[in-house]
């Protein structure tokens, strides 16, 4: 019986949604990556080319597993998908914060079109006033701000 029951590349994603959620990319090493996946560096390697590609991996399992984005879904089961993201998936919502945030900063980065796809998704469906008022609800930087 293995020791684990969920396949390597399937943990080493789920690590990376929360040490890429914790510590963003850059802080984010391929060290603390494999520990917390519970596999070599080697592995990491073998199931993705590099940490560029494992952080794109990452947000575009979070984008794809909490429906964010398509064009498919009314405005109300948008804001549905992103409030069960809120409250059931909070490293998946910090990790699609931080990889905003980094793709703000570095606009050509490899993890940029789920992000850029999901935000155009979620902003056509929602609206901009609406959209904003997520953000502010959901992410401590964004809650510090005035309210609109």
């Amino acid at each position: 019986m293995p020791d684990h029951p969920i396949p390597p590349d399937q943990r080493i994603l789920e690590a990376a949604i929360r040490v890429f959620g914790e510590a963003g990319y850059a802080g984010g090493s391929t060290e603390a990556l494999a520990r917390a996946a519970g596999v070599t560096k080697g592995a990491l390697y073998w199931y993705f080319q590099d940490k560029a590609d494992l952080f794109a991996e990452a947000v575009a399992l979070v984008v794809r597993r909490w429906a964010l984005a398509g064009t498919a879904g009314s405005p109300a089961e948008v804001r549905h998908a992103l409030d069960r993201l809120g409250t059931e998936d909070p490293p998946g919502l910090l990790l699609l914060h931080r990889a905003a945030a980094e793709l703000m900063a570095d606009p050509s980065a490899p993890w940029g079109q789920p992000l850029t796809d999901w935000h155009t998704h979620v902003l056509t469906a929602l609206g901009r006033d609406e959209w904003a008022q997520w953000l502010v609800d959901t992410h401590p930087v964004y809650g510090a701000l005035p309210r609109p």
